[in-house]
């Protein structure tokens, strides 16, 4: 409690107001996002995983043998022969902008 009768003037509940309006958004927004990175069709991704995996080679045999979707992330393991590769692929800003996919490890 206050020892002085405590007030908000009307301009600063408005401020709050916006405040929280903006961040409720921001929240509906990365939440959105985030669920579209794992449920929606990702063939594109999936191609460019391939194309990473086999470094550009027009030939290849690299067959998908897991996928892990996160909504940050996507982690898509290849192999062919005795070779296994894993490649993350991931948007340019966190949860929006293009992909991108580089190999974090081979076997």
């Amino acid at each position: 409690m206050c020892p002085v009768v405590c007030r908000r003037t009307g301009s600063d509940v408005k401020k709050k107001n916006v405040i929280n309006f903006i961040v409720l958004v921001l929240c509906i927004l990365i939440t959105v996002a985030s669920v579209m990175n794992v449920a929606v069709d990702n063939t594109e991704v999936l191609a460019l995983a391939q194309r990473t995996a086999c470094e550009g080679k027009a030939k290849c045999d690299m067959a998908q043998t897991a996928v892990m979707r996160l909504p940050i992330w996507q982690v898509i393991t290849f192999s062919g022969g005795k070779q296994i590769v894993e490649v993350r692929c991931q948007r340019s800003v966190i949860a929006f902008g293009d992909y991108s996919c580089k190999i974090v490890s081979q076997q």
